[in-house]
């Protein structure tokens, strides 16, 4: 399915992560929406930003489009990025964290 094919192609590239869950929402037994969170192990800024880039390359590509996805980047210290895309974009959006 979607999600296993983005999940094995993240996991391919980066085969250190903590692991990938996925909760989807459905309506009358369609997609009707889907939260990911991805815990890493990365904590330089550079590392997070290049993770966050592919992700949103990664699910443009694997998982299914016309549905709002959310996806949590987050490490043991806490959230890295964010990454979202709205039932109607075509593009995600993208959001990483600064560690001040």
């Amino acid at each position: 399915n979607d999600f296993s094919n983005f999940t094995n192609q993240v996991k391919g590239f980066f085969p250190t992560l903590a692991g990938i869950t996925a909760q989807a929402h459905y309506e009358g037994g369609n997609l009707a929406g889907m939260n990911i969170t991805v815990n890493t192990q990365f904590y330089g800024l550079t590392e997070i930003q290049s993770f966050t880039q592919y992700i949103s390359t990664a699910a443009s590509k694997y998982l299914p489009s016309g549905v709002p996805i959310e996806i949590t980047i987050q490490s043991t210290q806490g959230m890295q990025a964010f990454v979202s895309r709205s039932s109607g974009d075509k593009g995600f959006y993208t959001h990483v964290f600064g560690s001040y």
